[in-house]
């Protein structure tokens, strides 16, 4: 799928920020997220974007969600302002995943949300080793 220059992806690999780790999540069974990757949507256009999804890749180079091994069970995206996301890991192959680690060259799909010519600030959630899979996915 070739996204159009309509939105701009950065992947912001800083471990740490000033905003506070956003607790309880769905379904963590009273486990905690150990780690968390912010991602920055850069949307160029001038009109507003309303759940495009936008694919982010996993794996180790700049710009890529450093993802590989986590338990698909245990992601979460949230916005920023705390308000859990529906996403999609899929292979790079084109299947969905929903359970097990994820591999290197999946893609993360998140419904982006900006305003025109705004940006949006997402994190993903990994490593709570308690929590279950989410019930449901993005389509």
């Amino acid at each position: 799928m070739r996204l159009r220059p309509l939105l701009l992806l950065a992947l912001s690999c800083l471990r740490l920020s000033a905003v506070d780790w956003h607790h309880p999540l769905y379904l963590g069974r009273g486990g905690y997220w150990q780690q968390r990757v912010p991602v920055t949507i850069h949307n160029g256009a001038e009109t507003e974007v309303a759940g495009k999804a936008v694919a982010v890749v996993v794996g180790s180079k700049p710009g890529q969600a450093p993802l590989v091994g986590a338990r698909v069970e245990a992601l979460r995206v949230v916005n920023e302002a705390g308000t859990e996301m529906l996403f999609a890991v899929v292979s790079a192959e084109g299947d969905a995943l929903t359970k097990g680690p994820v591999p290197a060259g999946a893609m993360l799909h998140i419904p982006a949300e900006c305003a025109g010519k705004g940006s949006s600030l997402y994190y993903v959630y990994f490593g709570n080793p308690a929590a279950w899979g989410v019930p449901d996915f993005l389509k």
